[in-house]
């Protein structure tokens, strides 16, 4: 991605994947002429009901973890949920080798993003959850007002204060309605976006730049006035259901998600599309068969990695990669003991970091810059 840390990540996942919550909502592709006729999809996100039995000890401690954001170059913040459904952080100091547990406030649900807007200020989301850190991750407050009550899966921030926020209205009739909110003073108050037309699940923003952002899901939309206006993008049709969205630059940038035929058909490939024109047209980008978990891609180097969980309980997860200028992705080998992936996030020079669970517990994976292995990295426990 274009900018140092400022992560963001939808949690729309395939059907299916063990240990998720399922939000049964009707959606449809959309394009910009007309919508084609509405299909009936099953979404999933991952992280808000962690299943799998643990001891009281173990309740304070995260199960799964949803996305990974990095203020600097040795520093991360991680977030998710305990076995418990509750919000959880974790963060690293030392380029990701080491983690710790970090205290969120206990009001907090499962957290589904996070995204550092510089140094010092990190925002974190959730089931209409949204805390702020202004030390770095250290310590965390809730936001309490101006909260939107519906499910928040996703949010980016830009060096200019502004953060927005991607996700749904499920209880809208007929079809879960996508929804933005903007805030402009670093996450402390936030306001409703009004969206032009159908408007359907969004899963996931990015923001290259402090004036351009792209929101996916089962819409597309692009803005390119720091989110006061949007308008929707070209989706080539029978590629909805996008998940996650990762920009090289303000022009170039590749969305992925689950394919909604997986949970019957796991030789179906993910659903991959990319643009060069900032998010207002895209192109499909070839998917190997059995991808169709994939749900998050983050771009760096050149180099594209996209990631999803195992197709079955207890199978690795599914990890692809592909070259900047190429057309298709390619099967690449996963984190060892790593079976759900929340977030990968790649950045300049600095290799990947992979986040998700494997064996009812958070999981943390590195791989440098110029190799394809990827380490699994020591996770604290909270002392009970």
């Amino acid at each position: 991605m274009g900018r140092l840390g400022n992560r963001r990540t939808g949690l729309f996942a395939a059907a299916g994947v063990v240990g998720v919550a399922m939000i049964a909502i009707v959606v449809a592709a959309m394009s910009s002429s007309s919508p084609p006729p509405v299909t009936a999809v099953t979404v999933t996100t991952l992280g808000l009901a962690p299943t799998g039995s643990s001891s009281s000890a173990e309740h304070a401690n995260l199960a799964h973890l949803s996305a990974v954001s990095c203020p600097r170059p040795s520093s991360c913040i991680g977030v998710g949920a305990t076995s418990q459904g509750r919000g959880g952080a974790v963060m690293t100091s030392d380029g990701g080798r080491t983690w710790q547990s970090v205290a969120v406030p206990g009001s907090s649900r499962a957290l589904m993003s996070v995204s550092c807007l510089h140094q010092r200020l990190c925002v974190a989301v959730g089931d209409d959850t949204i805390i702020r850190s202004t030390d770095s991750g250290h310590t965390w407050r809730a936001v309490g007002h101006d909260v939107p009550d519906q499910p928040i899966l996703s949010v980016d921030c830009t060096g200019s204060d502004e953060c927005i926020t991607a996700g749904f209205d499920p209880s809208t009739q007929g079809a879960a309605r996508g929804e933005i909110d903007r805030s402009m003073d670093g996450g402390q108050t936030w306001q409703s976006v009004a969206l032009p037309g159908a408007v359907f699940g969004l899963g996931s923003v990015e923001c290259p730049t402090s004036l351009e952002c792209i929101a996916v899901g089962d819409s597309i939309f692009v803005t390119h006035d720091a989110g006061f206006t949007w308008q929707p993008g070209s989706v080539p049709l029978g590629f909805s259901t996008l998940s996650s969205v990762s920009c090289a630059d303000s022009q170039d940038c590749v969305a992925v998600g689950p394919n909604a035929t997986a949970a019957s058909d796991t030789n179906a490939p993910a659903n991959a599309i990319s643009t060069q024109d900032g998010g207002l047209t895209w192109q499909p980008v070839t998917m190997p068969l059995a991808t169709g978990s994939i749900r998050t891609v983050s771009c760096a180097d050149d180099r594209c990695v996209a990631a999803g969980s195992g197709l079955a309980v207890g199978q690795p997860a599914v990890f692809v990669t592909k070259n900047a200028t190429g057309s298709s992705f390619h099967q690449a080998q996963g984190p060892p003991s790593m079976t759900e992936v929340g977030d990968v996030l790649c950045r300049p020079s600095l290799g990947c970091i992979s986040v998700g669970a494997g064996s009812n517990r958070a999981l943390i994976a590195t791989m440098h810059t110029g190799t394809s292995s990827w380490s699994l990295a020591h996770l604290a426990k909270v002392s009970s």
